[in-house]
């Protein structure tokens, strides 16, 4: 998902949590056979995703003449907003390699009323608009680029120095506990 560039506060909600840029937001549908449904929930952290997976496992009935227990929801998908965020790749015959598409992952797969939240997060979404040319997209989003592949870059060196920690710490306290 882009990141949010702090340049003003959050505004709105989101299932009554304010956006936290440190979090990671995942995007969980399904299709629920007893509805005969698709459900899609946008925006939620792991431990809702934990808790929504939870309260899917319950979700089923027996089939009394097939003799067979049926799980109501199918085809369960929990997908990161930073994986949707990224624009799709569309294939270009002429030059033999996969380009940027004017859309993103989200929009692909879920229609524009699942784009990102701009109010909620503060981070503009990679769709190209209306009122947009082709030549300003692509500056925009060479700029977004650029910008999330530093972020993701400063956090993955962040989290490999918090795992190498962590590593660390459970040597010594095996070695304490090797002691004792």
């Amino acid at each position: 998902m882009p990141t949010y560039n702090g340049a003003r506060e959050k505004t709105g909600i989101y299932y009554d949590n304010p956006y936290d840029p440190k979090k990671e937001y995942y995007f969980v549908d399904y299709h629920c056979a007893y509805d005969c449904r698709w459900v899609r929930s946008p925006y939620r952290t792991w431990e809702e995703v934990i808790q929504i997976v939870k309260d899917l496992n319950g979700s089923f009935g027996f089939d009394i003449e097939g003799q067979k227990f049926v799980r109501f929801p199918q085809d369960l998908r929990i997908t990161p907003e930073r994986e949707l965020a990224r624009l799709h790749q569309v294939f270009n015959e002429e030059t033999n390699q996969y380009e940027d598409d004017i859309i993103n992952y989200r929009t692909y797969l879920f229609d524009g009323r699942y784009d990102i939240d701009e109010k909620w997060t503060g981070v503009k979404s990679l769709n190209k608009t209306k009122d947009e040319t082709l030549e300003e997209w692509k500056e925009r989003v060479a700029i977004a680029k650029k910008e999330l592949k530093e972020a993701r870059s400063k956090q993955y060196e962040q989290t490999i120095e918090s795992v190498s920690r962590i590593k660390q710490q459970r040597r010594e306290q095996e070695a304490a506990e090797a002691n004792d």
